[in-house]
Parts: structure tokens; sequence; C-alpha cells
């Protein structure tokens, strides 16, 4: 009996430049500064993306035929001019698990964007769909959290309902490998493809 084939644990993803990461990390510095240590996982700026879709464990055979698939769904789609504004929580801020900064576009091309990648990777994965796509970069996790945390987490929030962190233009995806480890997830982009 052969050895178990190699698997790659990946994600489709939207990068996100430089600029607006430095501005992510400003409104996670801001927050940092209110709550206790370890209070938040945060995420590192070079790790700030938009995840499309979460594949988990792939083959590593069936890695170019995943490519293939994505390079047809997302052949001239065109770039996409977003903004990331206002923050929330998962599932909300009364028991938050995750804290975002929403991202979207004017004419909900990323929501078609999104349907498009679902359709090109349902034959490689078998993780679930989430309910209802909202566009967002995961600036942290939150551990164990206490009432008082919650309301400063949730007045941050709401201090943060018109506030932008950055506008750019997206023109193309990503292919991304996560390797974990006790010192937390690094990404790295396998494939890169335009829109």
């Amino acid at each position: 009996m052969g050895a178990a084939e190699q698997k790659l644990r990946l994600f489709v993803a939207l990068p996100i430049p430089g600029d607006v990461q430095g501005s992510l990390a400003a409104v996670s510095q801001e927050l940092r500064a209110q709550l206790p240590p370890r209070t938040v996982r945060w995420t590192p700026s070079e790790n700030l993306h938009l995840t499309l879709r979460f594949l988990g464990d792939v083959p590593t055979s069936r890695k170019e035929a995943l490519t293939a698939s994505l390079e047809t769904a997302t052949a001239g789609f065109g770039p996409l001019h977003l903004t990331a504004e206002r923050a929330g929580c998962f599932p909300d801020t009364r028991s938050p698990r995750v804290l975002w900064i929403g991202v979207h576009d004017a004419v909900d091309r990323l929501a078609v964007l999104h349907q498009r990648i679902l359709t090109a990777t349902e034959g490689f994965t078998s993780e679930p769909v989430e309910k209802a796509f909202l566009g967002h970069v995961t600036l942290g996790r939150l551990r164990q959290i206490n009432r008082p945390q919650a309301q400063i987490l949730a007045r941050f929030v709401s201090d943060l309902a018109h506030r932008r962190c950055g506008e750019w233009t997206a023109a193309r995806i990503q292919l991304m490998r996560s390797e974990l480890s006790p010192g937390g997830s690094r990404y790295s982009s396998l494939v890169e493809l335009p829109l």
C-alpha cells in the first residue's frame, strides 16, 4: 500500500496592497491599546487579505486542475474597485469571536466574483459554504472576553461605522497556501491569476 497523498491547505483570496494593510494595522493598534494583552490573536499586517473561499486540504495532484478551473472562472472578469470600511464581529458584538473590517464595491461585482469562485472550486473541497457572503478582512480572533471588554469592542465597532480604511483596485486573485504552526498561520501565494 502506498503512502498517503500529500495535501495542501488552500484558500482563494484577493490580496490587499501594502498601504491598505498599513491602514488596517493602524485600526488594530487603536483597539489593541484599549484591551488587555492576549485578548485578541491579531492578524499580522502581511497576512491581511480578503478570503473568497476556504478550501481546506486539497491533494497536491489536484492543484493544476484547480488552477485551470479558477482561471476559467476569472477570465475576462475585470478589475474591482474596492473599499474597506465599517467594522463588525462574527457572530455579533455581544459574543464576539472574529473582528473584521468590511470590504465592498459600488456595484456588487465582488459578490459575483465570489459566486464564480464557489462554482469553480466546488469539486475541490468539502468545506461548507458560508450562509451569506460578506466581503471582509479579519483583523483578529478573540479569545476569552468579559462583558466590559465586549463593551469596549462594541463601542470601537460603532465608532468605525463610517470610517474608510482604504480603497484599491483588485486586478488579481491568489491561490494561497496556509501552513499552521504554533506561532500562527503562514501564508504563501502559489498562483496569481488576473481578473
